[in-house]
């Protein structure tokens, strides 16, 4: 589970700011930061911070994530 937020956490650093811009509710330097503090800070996380990172916060971020795709989508030229 953890791994798989680092992986989230690596991709995030890749997206535009003018995307993130598109979803100014989420907390993106925290998004950014997560996989640093579970890589290397791992001994001081437990198991109930990572399970409510999973069931509090990534829903929003998929949706925002959606939201970010569909309007990168639109500008691409066809």
């Amino acid at each position: 589970m953890s791994r798989g937020i680092e992986i989230i956490s690596e991709a995030s650093r890749h997206i535009p700011d003018d995307l993130t811009a598109l979803a100014p509710e989420i907390p993106w330097k925290q998004v950014r930061g997560i996989g640093n503090i579970l890589r290397h800070e791992y001994h001081k996380t437990s198991d109930a911070i990572v399970w409510a990172v999973v069931a509090d916060n990534l829903p929003a971020l998929r949706v925002a994530i959606e939201r970010i795709l569909d309007a990168a989508d639109r500008e691409l030229p066809k």
